[in-house]
C-alpha cells in the first residue's frame, strides 16, 4: 500500500469542549495577537479542506466548514463521528484539538505513515506518543474509511472514550521527540496558556 497523498487530507479541528478550567472558549484565547484557532490553522496548507466541529474564531482568514455535534458536549469521539459522517470527503484526515495549537505541523507530518508498513496489517491511525507512553489521540492521522467502519460497530459515540475507537483500529505509535514535547501541551488552565504563550514567543517570535 502506498502512503497517503497530502492532497487527500482533511483537517478536522475539535473545538466544542466546555473549557471549564480555562474559563473561556479555547478557540478564542490570544496567542501573540492571534486566536488559538488561527494559530492552529495558519500552519495548514491552503489547499487542504478544514472542518471545525464546535466554535471557530472570527480572525480565521481561510474557508472552513463549521459543524456542531448533536448533542453538544458529547465528547471528542462524537465530534469526530459528526465530521466523518457529514463533511470529510478525503481518504484520510488529521484530528486536532484546538487546545493543541502548536501541534499542527507535527500532526500533518504523520500522514505519510498511514497505510505504510513492511508487513500487514497496515496502520489505520498514526498517533504521537509521549515519554510516559500516553497517546495524543487528538493530534493524530486517521484513515477515513477505517474510522467510519469502526464507528459503525460502536452503536453510539455519545460520551464514549476515544479508546473505544482505537481498540478497533490498527494503530502506529510515533514517539514525540524531546524538543517537540512542548508543542503538545494542552491549554486546559490559565497556567497552561501562559506556558504556551512563552513557547510560542521563544520558537516563533513576532515579526
Amino acid at each position: 500500500m502506498t502512503s497517503q497523498s497530502m492532497a487527500q487530507v482533511t483537517v478536522v479541528v475539535l473545538s466544542g469542549g466546555r473549557a471549564r478550567r480555562l474559563g473561556h472558549a479555547k478557540a478564542l484565547v490570544d496567542l501573540q495577537g492571534r486566536s488559538a484557532m488561527r494559530v492552529l490553522l495558519d500552519a495548514v496548507p491552503r489547499h487542504m479542506p478544514v472542518v471545525v466541529v464546535g466554535e471557530c474564531a472570527p480572525d480565521v482568514e481561510r474557508s472552513v466548514q463549521v459543524l456542531r455535534e448533536d448533542p453538544v458536549f458529547a465528547g471528542p469521539l462524537h465530534a469526530l463521528a459528526t465530521a466523518t459522517s457529514q463533511a470529510v470527503n478525503t481518504n484520510s484526515f488529521i484530528a486536532l484539538a484546538v487546545d493543541l495549537p502548536l501541534a499542527t505541523s507535527h500532526t500533518l507530518a504523520l500522514i505519510p505513515k498511514l497505510g505504510v508498513s513492511a508487513t500487514k496489517p497496515y496502520p489505520q491511525a498514526v498517533l504521537p506518543v509521549d515519554a510516559m507512553g500516553r497517546r495524543q489521540t487528538l493530534a493524530g492521522a486517521y484513515d477515513t474509511q477505517a474510522v467510519r467502519d469502526a464507528i459503525l460497530t460502536l452503536g453510539t459515540t455519545i460520551n464514549r472514550p476515544m479508546a473505544a475507537l482505537l481498540d478497533r483500529l490498527v494503530v502506529l505509535e510515533v514517539p514525540i521527540e524531546d524538543h517537540e514535547a512542548g508543542d503538545y501541551l494542552d491549554i486546559d488552565t490559565p497556567a497552561d496558556l501562559a506556558l504556551t504563550r512563552r513557547r510560542l514567543q521563544r520558537t516563533r517570535p513576532s515579526t
